[in-house]
């Protein structure tokens, strides 16, 4: 399981980066205890351990756009919400309408990368001079060069295309938080990649809906069954609020929900 923090600049300092717009540090684990614990050792807090969470009360947003057409996802995925139901959840369907625009838009490290890098590249001594001598000298995997070769064309943040990232970046950061307030939900669920993967290959772009990255609100994934085949099947919870104590709380509640019998 992984947990994704909410976007801060502040504690990327000694990371490379990739976008300005979405980096994040956080923790893949085997256990929601354990995100917790690492996360709060990443950003300097005293560890501690979660407080027990009941989901009588909990009010989820389930996205059904973001369900895919999987059965062999989808038989696992129903039965996670049912055991949320009879752990006693209150499920609300979900309708996201920008969803077709996050869908079809370019990641904003394809615009920022290069600027982000090079400035990293040039507080480290030794280091090469910037992206282009990297890509020049081939040091890097043959996979990424014809991306990297496309990041190399934007040598300025401010371009309208970047601009429309940043527009589609708060306009769904709004419209999340906006969701979340009138239907007074503690998070928002949807599968955490559209199918079961063919494979243990990466899977291909388009994958994962990405809402968290794009929003900059923190989001968890954690296991919530097994096909037949025997492959995990991943829910993610993204919340709007401020900081991640109620997710991972969240988080842990569904992760017990999720063990018994």
């Amino acid at each position: 399981m992984g947990l994704r923090p909410r976007v801060r600049r502040a504690q990327m300092q000694g990371i490379a980066p990739l976008s300005l717009s979405k980096d994040t540090v956080g923790p893949m684990v085997h256990s929601v205890q354990d995100a917790a614990l690492l996360h709060a050792i990443i950003h300097g807090q005293t560890p501690s351990t979660l407080e027990p969470l009941s989901l009588k009360g909990v009010r989820l947003g389930v996205i059904r756009a973001l369900e895919g057409d999987d059965p062999a996802q989808q038989a696992v995925w129903y039965d996670a919400l049912a055991t949320l139901r009879r752990h006693g959840a209150t499920l609300v369907d979900t309708d996201l309408p920008i969803l077709p625009e996050v869908a079809i838009a370019t990641c904003l490290s394809l615009y920022e990368f290069r600027v982000a890098f090079d400035a990293w590249l040039q507080q480290h001594p030794g280091a090469p001079v910037d992206l282009g001598a990297v890509v020049a000298s081939g040091q890097c995997l043959p996979e990424f060069m014809p991306l990297l070769n496309q990041m190399l064309a934007s040598e300025t943040l401010r371009t309208p295309q970047w601009r429309a990232g940043r527009q589609l970046r708060r306009r769904l950061h709004q419209t999340l938080g906006l969701l979340a307030e009138e239907g007074r939900l503690d998070g928002f669920l949807y599968p955490t990649v559209g199918r079961v993967p063919d494979s243990l290959e990466k899977m291909p772009p388009g994958c994962a809906p990405e809402l968290a990255a794009i929003s900059g609100f923190a989001a968890i994934t954690i296991p919530c069954g097994t096909t037949l085949t025997g492959f995990p099947v991943g829910l993610e919870i993204l919340s709007a609020a401020g900081e991640e104590s109620a997710l991972l709380a969240l988080a842990a509640a569904c992760e017990t929900a999720f063990s018994l019998p």
